[in-house]
């Protein structure tokens, strides 16, 4: 039997944590979730480490400047 992962045990496994991130990505894309811009901005920050190091086709993918 696999043991389930709680969240914050999801969040410290760096490839676990990338699947989380891209979940709530396409979630807001089709829009089952709302945020604002700065919000996706800030997941985006996350993912890459700085704004600077978002690909700018994932910029465009959102709808971002």
């Amino acid at each position: 039997m696999s043991k389930k992962l709680s969240l914050k045990e999801q969040l410290q496994n760096p490839k676990l944590r990338e699947g989380i991130l891209d979940g709530l990505l396409n979630r807001i894309k089709k829009g089952k979730i709302k945020a604002k811009e700065k919000e996706i901005i800030q997941l985006l920050t996350s993912r890459y480490g700085s704004c600077d190091k978002v690909p700018d086709w994932r910029k465009k993918h959102y709808g971002l400047s």
